[in-house]
């Protein structure tokens, strides 16, 4: 069902303009854990590859998971942790914006790249971004999230989506805790 949900919300992020490329390796575990730092704090080395994928421009161009600790289900818009993580991401754009000149390809602007960033600024894609670049938070931010984007026109205000994903949410906790006491009564015999 989270997949079916997903493709329905595609085409509400996605470029037209990059339906055939160009694709991107991207390295979607960056963290402390996974650079290894000389003595002079150059790194020497990338670790954890696994999650490596070719991805189109919309998701490569998405900020990396390191600028927030907070759990994906957990990095909602009013929180602490969502303000944090803006302005990480604030100073990791000025940094990409820095060295956009000298190290970008004709075949993706520099311009492109820094409004794919400017967008995570809004919920709607970032979380596309992570829910298509990691298969472990897809149900939570789909479910989270990106379920409005399925069900509503995409000309709701923020606000309205975010209503309208609450009450989803909480209809879907709802029939869990249903599911979950019916399995419960059945298997002990209550």
């Amino acid at each position: 069902m989270t997949s079916k949900i997903f493709h329905r919300v595609v085409p509400s992020f996605i470029d037209q303009e990059f339906n055939t490329g160009p694709f991107f390796l991207c390295y979607l575990d960056l963290h402390a854990s996974n650079v290894i730092i000389d003595p002079k704090l150059e790194v020497v080395a990338i670790l954890d590859w696994e999650f490596a994928a070719a991805l189109p421009a919309e998701i490569a161009c998405a900020p990396p998971k390191c600028l927030t600790r907070a759990h994906i289900g957990d990095l909602t818009p009013g929180t602490e942790d969502y303000t944090v993580f803006n302005q990480r991401l604030s100073t990791f754009i000025g940094h990409v914006e820095s060295l956009l000149a000298a190290h970008v390809r004709a075949q993706l602007s520099g311009q492109y790249i820094l409004h794919r960033l400017n967008l995570a600024h809004t919920e709607r894609e970032f979380f596309f971004a992570k829910a298509a670049s990691d298969y472990r938070a897809m149900f939570d931010v789909v479910w989270d999230h990106l379920v409005v984007y399925a069900n509503f026109p995409i000309d709701y205000s923020e606000e309205e989506k975010r209503q309208k994903n609450t009450e989803l949410r909480q209809d879907r906790e709802a029939e869990a805790v249903k599911v979950a006491l019916a399995t419960f009564c059945k298997d002990e015999d209550v």
